[in-house]
């Protein structure tokens, strides 16, 4: 369980400590939702790498002799005037 605590001390007028009034809020579902969501971007991000050193390897002149790797014909480039 995780708690957020918040309080104040309690004082007598003469400034004397009684204690401390405050409340506690169960924070353990928002606690867990924030690990689910680091735990999606480090996937997110693994496979992002992945896709970014697989583009990579396909489009350099080595990744020709790759196997398994084939040229995706959408990231080939071509040359054509522009306004005219």
């Amino acid at each position: 369980m995780w708690l957020m605590s918040g309080g104040a001390p309690m004082l007598t007028p003469d400034g004397t400590f009684l204690g401390y009034r405050g409340i506690d809020t169960d924070i353990t579902d928002r606690h867990l939702a924030q690990d689910l969501i680091r735990e999606s971007e480090t996937r997110y991000a693994a496979q992002l790498e992945e896709l970014v050193d697989l583009i990579n390897r396909s489009l350099s002149p080595a990744g020709k002799d790759c196997p398994g790797l084939r040229r995706p014909g959408l990231l080939a480039v071509s040359e054509a005037p522009v306004g005219r």
